[in-house]
């Protein structure tokens, strides 16, 4: 028992952990464990009474248990152990409390206790057995007497020994067989119990009460509540006392019956330790007890076999090779049913053990191969009877015996048996509240009688679909995962067979070819990755490939229902430029025949030859098996009974229609995985013979990748260009392309920082088109040669001079045209590459009335705004010539001929140079002006100048911003033979212009500032060099406008003068402001002298300021000195330093030190003098006395005692800041009153009183009036 004792469960290690630790302490527990009939509560029991009555049994439990080791009890331990087994009694005619009381006498009475007593009072006990007893049987007590004590007298012992007595008493009792009940209250009992346990050195009571919901369920509310009330007092007795209380049972006690709230509130308080027993020990008492095993070593790898015959087609069966180890030969699945089982309807009938091992006793199982298992069906017929018997299966009895008598007609013949084991099982599952999955159901019945079921988890759905369509009570709830639709048994219901009546008729009116079927069938797929509900009618999807958005048309069509003309239609209109889709998917319905919709595929479509015909492909769908043509149908007949009107006609019909909708769910579900897995199985068929491809092997996870995935093959057919020109990056939408536009194109080029989103753009979509050209950070719009570029004029007309409608082309057409061709454009590219053409000068835009747009004319989108374009003319010879002359001498453009794309970058360069030459002319006019000014030159030395800038203003005033190169070019010479006079005098007055807005931005300000600072007073130049630099440098500002050619040689004479003149300045001032020319004034202030004649002018001595004069004079001089901090940044503007003002030559004027020294030294000694005063010092003397004891005093004392006998540093250690500061005050006072002492005297002699009294009378003879100041001086005489 103890070695073989399973704890391998949590729940189970629990519980029997905590009652052994409790049993350990010294005080008592109170336990409550739960669990359903077999699952070893009364097993526990035992092992617990082993334990704490027989120490000796420790040693066999810890040979199997060893991590019980500190459970062990300490030596001497020895308590009173009392089992209870309830199931003996009957509820109503006994109490609870009868039955413990007199289990633990019985116990005590035993032979290997003999220490019976009465539970209550001795005396009590006697008296109350001479009265009841010995009146009634005296003769019978005397020939007992006689022979157990003949030697002693009854009324001896009751006096002596009444222990003796009372057990001689009780002895005669059981001789008789008459109860006698002595205890008058359950404390009393109690206590007597425990006063009787100490005395016989018991360390406490152990009671073991089994089966207790079984019994108190068979109470009526009173006794039930008595009983729970001496529950609760057990419970209440353990946690103070050495009273342990481990009670098991089935139910909780709230199921048990009405117990009264507040007493089962206290027993759930006071049974701290509730623990529920699992009844998974099973697995081990099969594989340990119920099965020998006569080789375990190889007995995993053959249970492994048997395991892979039941997996042959790779299912991954619901159970392991190991579960099934433990539990074989029984099926492990069933194991999980029987669990619930126990807890539900075996407390009534036998353990489940009991149950497992007669299932595999039988003969016709014993004698079967070894795959067989013991599975819920042969289990069921070996209780079905005494099941179906309990009042609470009484549903399913009927279930049982409806199906059993409806059975033959539901199935065919051949079918009959496996349907029986299937209903069995469905039968045992639903009994006890579980829903399997079908995957989960057909595992279950592995190892069945029918071996056409183990693991054919397509025949038991198949079969189970059979008894649901036909039989009444078995319910569906569907799931969109393979395997995972669960059926189940539910007894209640007869709406599902009047709803199954009525899904026969609706069956009946449909057939196999039935549109409608298909067509609600399609509707069912609405989901991201496979949404064909969509395309009942035609739709236009866009899908995204190689970067760009591309359109197609899809639409479910039969193939036997369209004509090969339709195909070719289709194919042409794909061709048009007007058409924005590149392709067609048809889409067969699924109740189609795949190979006669493939011949007609092949033979429609063989004549059509356009490069469009690659975008036609028809999607097939695998032919469908007979079980998804059934689901179909009931899916049909679902919607079809749905629009039944009749049905809201009566409350059953209604019933009826609520359960159809719930029912509709599930089967949608069912409909859309069938035909998931159906279409994802078929194939995409194209054009070219042998063209196939199976959408199960592309990977696509969504609806628009997988159409992607299909059209991939065709679009690289019909557009085989693309590849060279696509963008890196998806390009969808009109945000990229618009920014590109608005932030690049428009100017030409861009500095960007790496790494930014517009950088980002430009490698992904304008690099691959040629159009970029990149040099470090800065990005150029480039139009590189390629056959790209080449393809699109191709398609424009040729141009004329001027334009006219045969010489352009719409913006529309030329994006059908370019979206059409080999290299595929969408539209956004369209947009990126004329936007790119027109900015590089290759085409012109036009408005609506043929009027030339430049590109910063055209807003984005530039389809909306730019309805025509031609292709670019070039210059004539005459104006080439001239805008090379241009570019060479105002940019540096050195070319001998200009091509288009160098004509438009060259008046690119004109165009922005005179837009920004317009927008500075009235800032050079005011500009010009100013330094005219600054230099005192008249307006007629600079005449030239001003006349070009008027030129210039009437040249510019024309707008040549959104001017393409021929027209604008044509302009500005127009304009210029009108305000210069020709070709040539343009260029030279470009080029004067130009020259003038070089000086006037770069040098005009810098000469104006020299010409100011060298005109400056404080300038001094005693040097000959410098001097004849600024002679030289003031006379050419006097040549007018000859100074503009000359602008930079000016700024660099004066920036040369200008470095000579300040570090000569600089190193002048650092001279003047040398530490040494100061050094002297710092020494005298750092010197003695000066220290004491600061001591002594604070003392108040200096009474004349002499000392405070020379201190001025001296700080004075310190002052003078300059650091010269300001000077880098100021000599750029000012020819001296701010703050010294001392000019280049200039002497700094200091006062002689030696003067300053003797000076010094004249004022200390004068202030000595005065300081040992005799009457000074005798007033000084005479205000030391008020002083108080301590350091100042102290010094003062010395200093005033010398009368002049110090050195200077004696003296000025002695004359601290404090010392001077109290002389100062000293010196400055002034006697405020005068008090004689023999008043004070007076008031004070003789006299008793409180310290209030006097501090009054005092302060009265001091300042009657209080007129007096803290700080005023009081003479006492």
């Amino acid at each position: 028992l103890l070695e073989q004792y399973f704890i391998t469960e949590s729940d189970n290690r629990q519980a029997i952990e905590a009652v052994l630790e409790s049993l350990s302490r010294e005080t008592g527990e109170a336990f409550l464990i739960f669990g359903p009939y077999g699952a070893g509560k009364s097993h526990l029991l035992a092992v617990v009474s082993l334990l704490a009555e027989f120490p000796a049994c420790w040693s066999y439990f810890l040979a199997a248990h060893p991590e019980f080791s500190r459970l062990a009890p300490s030596s001497g331990r020895k308590p009173l152990v009392v089992q209870i087994p309830l199931d003996d009694y009957s509820g109503p005619a006994h109490s609870l409390e009868q039955i413990v009381f007199q289990h633990i006498e019985a116990e005590l009475s035993s032979v290997w206790h003999k220490a019976w007593t009465p539970l209550a009072d001795r005396s009590y006990f006697l008296d109350l057995f001479e009265k009841q007893v010995l009146s009634h049987r005296e003769s019978e007590w005397s020939n007992f007497l006689k022979t157990r004590r003949p030697d002693t007298s009854w009324e001896e012992m009751k006096e002596n020994a009444t222990q003796q007595a009372a057990e001689l008493a009780h002895e005669f009792l059981k001789e008789i067989g008459l109860p006698l009940d002595c205890r008058r209250s359950r404390a009393e009992a109690m206590f007597s119990l425990f006063q009787h346990l100490r005395s016989h050195d018991y360390s406490g009571t152990v009671l073991l009460i089994d089966e207790l919901s079984t019994f108190l369920a068979s109470k009526d509310k009173q006794s039930l509540n008595r009983d729970a009330s001496f529950l609760q007092f057990l419970a209440q007795q353990s946690g103070t006392s050495p009273l342990w209380i481990i009670a098991t049972a089935q139910r909780s006690l709230e199921d048990v019956g009405d117990i009264d709230s507040h007493t089962l509130r206290q027993i759930r308080d006071r049974f701290h330790g509730r623990f529920a027993l699992s009844i998974s020990e099973i697995r081990r008492v099969i594989s340990d007890k119920l099965v020998e095993k006569h080789d375990a070593a190889v007995f995993p790898a053959k249970v492994a076999a048997i395991h892979r015959q039941y997996d042959q087609h790779n299912t991954r069966l619901a159970f392991s090779p190991e579960e099934l180890s433990f539990s074989y030969p029984v099926n492990p699945l069933v194991l999980d049913c029987l669990e619930a089982l126990a807890g539900n309807y075996l407390s009534s009938t036998r353990s489940l053990v009991a149950m497992v091992q007669e299932g595999l006793s039988k003969e016709d199982f014993l004698s079967e191969d070894a795959a067989r298992l013991l599975t819920l069906d042969e289990i069921f017929d070996l209780e079905r009877e005494e099941l179906l018997a309990l009042p609470e299966a009484r549903r399913f009895r009927q279930v049982w015996e409806f199906l059993s008598r409806n059975l033959p007609s539901m199935v065919e013949p051949k079918d009959l048996e496996r349907v029986q084991v299937i209903i069995k099982n469905l039968l045992l599952i639903s009994m006890v509240g579980l829903r399997w999955p079908v995957s989960r159901f057909a595992d279950a019945v592995i190892g069945c009688r029918e071996r056409t079921l183990w693991g054919n988890r397509v025949e038991v759905e198949r079969l189970l679909r059979r008894v649901w369509r036909k039989g009444a009570y078995v319910e569906v709830t569907r799931s969109a995962e393979l395997g995972a639709t669960e059926y189940f048994l539910d007894a209640d219901s007869d709406v599902s067979e009047a709803l199954r009546r009525k899904m026969n008729e609706a069956l009946a009116a449909l057939s196999k070819t039935d549109a409608r079927v298909s067509e609600w069938a399609l509707q069912t797929l609405d989901g991201e990755t496979l949404p064909l509900s969509d395309f009942s009618a035609v739709r236009s999807v866009g899908i995204e490939w190689m970067g760009v958005r591309r359109y197609v048309n899809i639409g479910c069509r039969k193939l036997s229902e369209m004509k090969a003309e339709e195909l070719t239609q289709a194919a042409a209109t794909l061709e048009s430029p007007a058409c924005w889709e590149d392709g067609w998917l048809f889409i067969s319905p699924p109740c189609v025949e795949p190979e006669k919709e493939r011949h007609i595929w092949r033979q429609n479509t063989q004549q059509i030859k356009c490069r469009f015909r690659h975008g036609l492909l028809v999607w097939l769908p695998r032919p469908l098996e007979d079980n998804e043509r059934e689901i179909m149908l009931e899916h049909a007949a679902a919607n079809l009974l749905l629009a039944d009107a009749t049905l809201s006609a009566s409350r059953k019909g209604r019933e009826i229609r609520t359960r159809l909708k719930e029912l509709l769910g599930e089967m949608k579900e069912e409909c859309r995985r069938a035909l998931y897995r159906a279409y994802l199985e078929g194939e995409v068929l194209g054009i070219d013979e042998g063209v196939a491809i199976n959408p199960e092997s592309l990977g696509a996870e969504k609806w628009e990748e997988l159409l992607a995935d299909l059209f991939a093959s065709s679009f690289r057919k019909i557009f085989p260009d693309l590849a060279s020109i696509a963008p890196r990056q998806r390009l969808a939408g009109r945000s990229h392309t618009n920014r590109i536009i608005d932030s690049f194109m428009r100017a030409g080029q861009a500095v960007l920082a790496p790494g930014s989103a517009l950088e980002e753009h430009l490698r992904n979509y304008l690099e691959p088109l040629g159009f970029l050209q990149r040099e470090g950070n800065r990005f150029q719009l480039a139009i590189a040669p390629s056959p790209f570029t080449a393809h699109l004029l191709s398609l424009l007309p040729e141009p004329a001079k001027e334009p006219q409608p045969e010489s352009v082309i719409s913006y529309a057409e030329l994006e059908g045209r370019l979206r059409k061709g080999s290299f595929g454009l969408t539209p956004e590219l369209v947009e990126l590459v004329i936007a790119g053409l027109v900015r590089a000068g290759y085409l012109r835009g036009l408005d609506g009335f043929l009027s030339p747009l430049h590109l910063s004319q055209i807003s984005t989108p530039m389809c909306d705004n730019l309805p025509f374009l031609m292709k670019a003319s070039p210059l004539s010879e005459k104006e080439q010539t001239w805008l090379s002359a241009v570019g060479k001498r105002l940019f540096g453009y050195d070319a001998d001929s200009l091509d288009l794309a160098e004509q438009e970058v060259l008046w690119d360069h004109l165009r922005g140079w005179t837009k920004r030459a317009s927008a500075d002319l009235p800032e050079m006019r005011e500009h010009l002006e100013e330094f005219i000014h600054s230099l005192g030159q008249e307006k007629i030395r600079w005449s030239t100048s001003c006349a070009l800038l008027q030129q210039i203003t009437r040249l510019l005033e024309k707008d040549f911003s959104y001017v393409a190169s021929a027209p604008g070019v044509s302009l500005f010479l127009e304009a210029a033979q009108q305000t210069v006079g020709g070709p040539e005098k343009t260029i030279d007055a470009l080029e004067g212009f130009a020259g003038l807005r070089q000086f006037l931005r770069q040098y005009a300000s810098a000469l104006q500032q020299a010409h100011l600072y060298l005109g400056d007073s404080r300038l001094t130049l005693p040097e000959k060099s410098l001097a004849k630099q600024r002679t030289a440098l003031l006379d050419k500002f006097t040549a007018g406008e000859e100074m503009i050619p000359h602008g930079a040689s000016l700024v660099a004479a004066w920036k040369k003068l200008h470095h000579g003149y300040a570090v000569r300045y600089q190193a002048w001032h650092a001279h003047q402001h040398s530490l040494a020319r100061f050094r002297a004034y710092l020494e005298l202030k750092k010197s003695e002298g000066f220290r004491l004649g600061e001591r002594l002018a604070h003392a108040g001595i200096d009474e004349r300021g002499d000392f405070a004069s020379f201190v001025s004079k001296l700080n004075s001089a310190l002052s003078l000195h300059c650091d010269g901090s300001a000077l880098t940044g100021v000599l750029e503007s000012s020819p001296v330093c701010p703050e010294c003002e001392l000019r280049l030559g200039a002497s700094l004027a200091l006062p002689d030190a030696r003067e300053m020294g003797g000076r010094l030294e004249a004022e200390v000694e004068k202030m000595q003098a005065r300081l040992f005063d005799r009457q000074r010092i005798a007033l000084l003397r005479k205000r030391l006395l008020a002083e108080a004891p301590g350091e100042l005093r102290r010094r003062l004392e010395k200093l005033l005692s010398t009368s002049g006998g110090l050195t200077r540093p004696e003296l000025t250690g002695l004359l601290s800041p404090e010392a001077a500061e109290w002389m100062r005050r000293q010196l400055s006072l002034r006697v405020a009153a005068r008090r004689r002492s023999g008043e004070l005297t007076e008031l004070f002699g003789h006299r008793e009183m409180t310290k209030g009294q006097a501090l009054r009378l005092f302060l009265c003879w001091l300042d009657e009036q209080n007129l007096l100041q803290e700080e005023d001086l009081v003479v006492i005489e």
